[in-house]
């Protein structure tokens, strides 16, 4: 019999990202209870753990969620806008009110694209702080005028 290798390698949980603090920083879990429809025609509430930064008390974002639900939006805006654009000029001769119709569609594909405000706010602060660290390590601790002019 041959041993077989097991992978003991266990998933590590994300941290939740602060926006205001912009830092991984200790969380307190609050949970909030959401109504749901059930599919025999009922409700049901479910129980959703909210991460919330000790330091500023605002809502915290997992960084996975908040780049799947920016790139989700930006398909669903382009995708919009391929459609519209075939409907309007492919299938439809090109009118005055096609191309009114098409700049509306595009006008709220644009709006979708502006939905997710704190989720892009979340992953532009950590984008940030990557790259004010990527800068600290490459040029070290940035020395002070008197410390520069003494030594």
């Amino acid at each position: 019999m041959e041993d077989e290798i097991v992978d003991l390698e266990f998933e590590v949980e994300e941290q939740p990202w602060c926006s205001n603090c912009s830092d991984f920083t200790d969380y307190r879990r609050k949970w909030t209870s959401v109504t749901r429809g059930d599919l025999d025609g009922g409700v049901y509430s479910e129980n959703l753990e909210i991460p919330s930064c000790i330091i500023c008390c605002s809502e915290m974002h997992f960084l996975k969620s908040s780049k799947m639900l920016v790139r989700f939006t930006k398909m669903i805006s382009l995708l919009c806008i391929i459609i519209s654009s075939l409907f309007c000029f492919y299938l439809f001769d090109a009118t005055i009110a096609s191309s009114l119709v098409w700049v509306l569609l595009v006008l709220l594909s644009v709006l979708i694209l502006k939905l997710p405000k704190r989720a892009k706010k979340a992953l532009e602060t950590h984008h940030a702080f990557i790259h004010a660290q990527k800068i600290k390590v490459t040029f070290g601790a940035v020395p002070s005028d008197k410390q520069s002019i003494e030594g």
